[in-house]
């Protein structure tokens, strides 16, 4: 896998495209050869057999899920995606490069109110992807994490006070 820093050495900035009072400097590589890139999405390696999201345990865990990436590449994760199924659908708080054949928790946030009841044991990408307004205001600290039965009010209560929070209890 190629550094960021030494990619930037390829790119050319050329001439701005200019609107009222936004300017953008397209960026080029022009020795780009089309390859296949490094790492697999989500989706790919889901719909591919490649990897799975599950709850962490058999009573689950609001804040978190078990990736699982069976697959000989990295996986991107990214904030914002939307898994549907398990206990309850969850939303990505952080985009991750899940290294290969390792199992890794992720930081997820409840996306749907009332439902904590097992659908399917493992998660499936949704066809969208959080906009950025919206996980915005859901991933703002001080406002309250929408779960299951109300423990919203408790987990993020124990996050004001620096406490981790604790494993679903249903």
């Amino acid at each position: 896998m190629v550094s960021i820093s030494e990619e930037l050495t390829h790119v050319e900035a050329t001439g701005p495209s200019t609107f009222k009072n936004l300017s953008l400097f397209p960026l080029h590589r022009p020795d780009l050869t089309a390859s296949e890139p490094d790492y697999l999405l989500l989706e790919e390696a889901i719909m591919g057999e490649l990897a799975r999201v599950t709850e962490v345990g058999t009573a689950g865990s609001v804040p978190e899920l078990k990736f699982e990436n069976g697959a000989e590449k990295p996986v991107l994760l990214l904030d914002g995606e939307e898994l549907i199924g398990a206990k309850q659908d969850r939303v990505l708080s952080l985009t991750i490069l899940a290294p290969p054949m390792h199992t890794t928790l992720i930081p997820v946030s409840c996306v749907e109110a009332g439902r904590w009841r097992m659908a399917t044991p493992d998660f499936q990408p949704a066809d969208h992807v959080m906009y950025s307004r919206g996980w915005a205001a859901q991933a703002a600290p001080a406002g309250p994490i929408r779960c299951p039965d109300g423990q919203a009010g408790a987990i993020s209560q124990r996050r004001k006070r620096g406490r981790k929070p604790r494993t679903a209890a249903k």
